[in-house]
């Protein structure tokens, strides 16, 4: 049964406003796409390490990558394609070897340096990236805490700032076995050290990455506790979902404390920020999702991903932002 908490209500009115919306994802799109070998006859190139398969016959072996840009998520994928002498071409191996998604997952570190994920799958790609994202998030809590210290904010603030950066640490072990799984290959996250930040850049920072990304990142974990196809994801998605709304009453929480504290102009950016953050969902949300992803992992689809980003806004202006927990 929802709770009454008010982050939990808009949560749970948000998903079960978007629910029916299941179908429709838009799948890979050859635009960007880039070929960096390729073979042939009558003295067309070919690279080192690309040999033909009947030089006689003119059939070639090619090594080629393929940018998706147009959906979530953002992949390069490597092939190994036959060309044959007619101009037939038959794929012969693939690996996905890049993988960034769109999808808003954790807090993200001021300095964070971002890297996609890497794996033989979509899939693992996908989730190796999270993963990344879900240990980035520690160091952000990590962060996050010191900061509140040094402005001296009340003392459960610094310690939900903690226990959220400890909830980070199971996040990110979870989703490094779930993309094992599906062949994906995890790295850790690179982060540049920041000085601590003022009130304003603090207020600036948890508008958008808190009281919009993670909060936005709570539900669409909701949504693929749901309805991924693999029951393992669905019982880690629904796990972490549930860390993920108390992150997100932490992030309102805090917006509470910052905002008497700031100037009139000063809250004029910090809602600035908060504006922008939404708007970026909505253009996200335009986007195609890869359909594995959708199938497999439960991402929702471009038109689930419209419904939940409409709904979501709409919530949050419903509620005047009064969701200081």
């Amino acid at each position: 049964m929802p709770s009454s908490n008010p982050i939990d209500k808009i949560l749970h009115h948000v998903l079960s406003l978007s629910l029916a919306s299941l179908a429709g994802a838009r799948g890979i799109d050859t635009e960007g796409s880039t070929t960096v070998a390729r073979g042939g006859t009558g003295g067309a190139p070919h690279l080192a390490g690309v040999e033909p398969m009947d030089p006689a016959g003119g059939a070639y072996e090619v090594l080629a990558t393929r940018y998706t840009e147009i959906c979530d998520p953002v992949e390069r994928t490597l092939y190994v394609l036959a060309v044959g002498a007619g101009g037939d071409v038959q794929e012969l191996e693939s690996e996905v070897i890049e993988s960034e998604s769109g999808v808003c997952i954790g807090r993200r570190p001021a300095g964070l340096q971002r890297t996609a994920g890497r794996g033989a799958t979509r899939v693992g790609a996908y989730l190796a990236n999270v993963a990344q994202l879900e240990a980035a998030s520690v160091l952000a809590f990590d962060a996050l805490g010191r900061e509140l210290v040094q402005h001296r904010a009340p003392r459960p603030l610094v310690e939900r700032a903690r226990l959220a950066g400890r909830d980070e640490v199971r996040h990110a072990r979870l989703m490094r076995r779930l993309s094992a799984r599906y062949g994906g290959r995890w790295e850790p996250p690179r982060v540049e050290p920041r000085p601590v930040r003022s009130l304003e850049d603090l207020a600036i920072d948890n508008a958008a990455e808190g009281c919009v990304r993670e909060t936005y990142g709570a539900l669409v974990g909701m949504w693929q506790g749901r309805c991924a196809r693999d029951p393992l994801v669905r019982r880690v998605m629904t796990r972490i979902a549930r860390d993920e709304a108390r992150h997100a009453k932490l992030s309102w929480a805090l917006d509470a404390w910052l905002r008497p504290r700031l100037s009139p102009a000063e809250r004029r950016r910090v809602e600035e920020a908060r504006r922008a953050a939404l708007a970026g969902l909505e253009e996200a949300a335009r986007r195609g999702v890869d359909p594995a992803l959708v199938a497999h992992a439960g991402v929702p689809d471009e038109r689930a991903s419209r419904a939940l980003s409409r709904s979501f806004a709409e919530a949050l202006a419903a509620s005047g932002h009064q969701v200081g927990i």
